[in-house]
Parts: C-alpha cells; sequence; structure tokens
C-alpha cells in the first residue's frame, strides 16, 4: 500500500523520466555511427560509449548484463529498433547510448527478421524500474513513427543526428 510520501516520489519520479522535446537524454558522447557489422561488435561498441556516462560506474557489469539479457531474448523489437537494457546497482540514474548502422544489423535476430538500424542501449539503477520502463515506452512510441526512424537514419552525421534526438526529447 501506498503512503502519501511513496506517491509523492513516484510522481516526481515519473515527472523526470518523461523526455521533453528539446532536451536530450543521450549524451552526446555516447552516440555512435557504425559500419556494418555485428550484433556482438555493436553491443561491444554501445557498452564503451555508455561507459563514459558518470552515471555508469562499472562498464564490466553493464556488458555482462547486456550480453546475459540477450540470451534470454533478442531486443530487436522490429522496425530496425533494438533496445538492449538493464538494470544495474552500479547505474545511479538512467543512462542511455545510441548506435546507427545504416546499412543494418543483420544478425541481431529481431522479432520480425529484419536488420536492425538503430540501438537504444538503457541502463537503470535497480531500484529505478518505474523510471526505467516509462523512459522504455516513450522512446519505443516516438520511434514507432516511419517519418521518425527515416530522418534518423538518414542523418548525415553525428552532430545531425543528436540534434534531432534533442528535437524529439530523446
Amino acid at each position: 500500500m501506498f503512503i502519501k510520501d511513496d506517491r509523492n516520489s513516484v510522481n516526481a519520479d515519473s515527472q523526470s523520466s518523461r523526455p521533453k522535446p528539446g532536451t536530450a537524454l543521450v549524451d552526446k558522447a555516447c552516440i555512435g555511427f557504425m559500419d556494418k557489422c555485428s550484433k556482438q561488435a555493436a553491443l561491444n561498441s554501445l557498452v564503451d560509449l555508455i561507459g563514459k556516462s558518470k552515471d555508469v560506474s562499472d562498464v564490466d557489469e553493464v556488458r555482462t548484463a547486456i550480453f546475459h539479457r540477450e540470451t534470454l531474448m533478442s531486443t530487436g523489437i522490429g522496425l530496425g529498433l533494438a533496445f538492449p537494457h538493464a538494470r544495474l546497482s552500479s547505474v545511479k540514474k538512467p543512462a542511455m547510448a545510441v548506435g546507427l548502422c545504416r546499412e543494418g544489423i543483420d544478425d541481431y535476430e529481431s522479432l520480425d527478421n529484419a536488420a536492425v538500424h538503430l540501438v537504444f542501449m538503457i541502463v537503470a539503477g535497480k531500484d529505478q524500474h518505474a523510471q526505467y520502463l516509462r523512459l522504455l515506452a516513450s522512446i519505443s512510441k516516438k520511434l514507432k513513427v516511419e517519418n521518425v526512424r527515416k530522418s534518423l537514419i538518414n542523418a548525415p552525421d553525428e552532430d545531425s543526428f543528436y540534434a534531432l534526438l534533442k528535437e524529439m526529447g530523446i
């Protein structure tokens, strides 16, 4: 049963986890453009990028958790999208790395068996379940729109890609 303080905490958490247009949730240093590569190479690259976040203190724990999660079920959800994710004790607050592979990652084992072009890796603290789910839902909802995905995939460079993410509140 929730007490008033718990409800206030959840409401405050809810407000802080909703992406707002014009603000970036992903640090520019955590964006990577990838040449044709394998799922394993893409995940390793994104783990290295997310390790640059000040909110991630143990990159090895992230790597182990991300690869373990993929053994349970692929995080390729279809539409050229993948959302590898984990909740870890070494993460202070949600962090994200984003990868773009225009040529596609053919071996990602996506639900629709199509190549993955956009990979959004998200990690959060063990106790940040609600915030983590809202973040995942908000981003995936925005990316269901075909024109949004196409504009990201066709971004000419990392600066333009980052500007688009920021405009969308990702």
